[in-house]
């Protein structure tokens, strides 16, 4: 991820991220800058057992709304200016873009919502469901 988004201008040091290494034609700089990355990371969950919870909450949600916004946009955008690529979904395309996007945002909700009002919505739906 850091290649790539340095390769495109997308980063801060892009410009020492983005460097291959002439033997190896890997970006071995930015993998060192990832490696230290995760391993700060690592330290602060293994100590501080929240921030583990929140960075990975955090991540999630952010990923599922990366998903979304292109899908999204593709939802809104007039059908007849889209060109299609070898692999579409065909008259499915925008019910499943619809979909998703109430996915998302659903699971975009849910993952903001603190963990102890989960475990008790979770409790209650058991117990009701039991009787």
């Amino acid at each position: 991820m850091v290649y790539a988004f340095s390769r495109d201008g997308a980063m801060l040091g892009s410009r020492w991220w983005r460097q291959l290494n002439p033997k190896s034609k890997q970006p071995v700089a930015g993998m060192w800058f990832m490696s230290v990355l995760c391993f700060f990371i690592t330290l602060l969950a293994v100590y501080l057992g929240q921030v583990n919870t929140t960075i990975t909450s955090i991540f999630v949600v952010s990923l599922h709304l990366s998903y979304g916004v292109p899908i999204g946009l593709r939802l809104w955008q007039n059908p007849a200016s889209f060109v299609t690529g070898s692999f579409h979904l065909g008259h499915w395309g925008r019910p499943l873009a619809a979909v998703s996007c109430g996915w998302i945002v659903l699971t975009t909700v849910t993952f903001c919502l603190p963990s102890v009002v989960s475990k008790i919505l979770c409790t209650v739906c058991v117990l009701h469901s039991s009787q």
